[in-house]
């Protein structure tokens, strides 16, 4: 085990503020929408998916995310 100084812990990773995202999919008031997700933004659509389909039920959204290969949709259940 080695010990290597540094100046000051460094912060956490900052991350996308989902909440506004599904506000503004709400917003739009459309039935299905298909997410372009940038290529950094998660690993693999898997991990996009699984975390875009956490977040939905923490907040209580009426939202269903679907993977078709690797596209993802976002489908409202309340229309």
């Amino acid at each position: 085990m080695k010990f290597v100084e540094v100046k000051e812990v460094p912060d956490q990773k900052k991350y996308h503020p989902l909440k506004s995202k599904w506000e503004e999919f709400m917003a739009m008031n459309v039935k299905v929408v298909k997410v372009d997700l940038d290529e950094h933004e998660y690993k693999s659509i898997e991990v996009a998916a699984r975390t875009m389909m956490l977040s939905i039920r923490r907040f209580g959204y009426p939202i269903t995310v679907t993977k078709r290969g690797n596209e993802l949709y976002l489908i409202r259940r309340d229309m």
